[in-house]
């Protein structure tokens, strides 16, 4: 992937952790690309495009605010 794309073409030793990979590991977490990443879809992803996202309730019972009917 990207950092052993680096780790190969920049000189750095194989398997060495540099701050500009923490740096773009958080970056591209924090913008949900995170899969592109690691090859997995963060939490936050999952939970989002799961099929239960579709009928969420508040803690207590109600329906999420996002899935409420708008006034008229």
């Amino acid at each position: 992937m990207i950092i052993e794309f680096l780790n190969d073409h920049d000189g750095w030793k194989k398997g060495e952790v540099k701050d500009i990979e923490i740096t773009l590991a958080r970056r591209l977490i924090g913008l949900g690309k995170a899969r592109f990443f690691t090859g997995e879809k963060p939490a936050a992803v999952e939970a989002a495009t799961s099929p239960k996202a579709e009928k969420r309730e508040t803690a207590t019972g109600r329906p999420a605010a996002k899935d409420k009917e708008p006034h008229k």
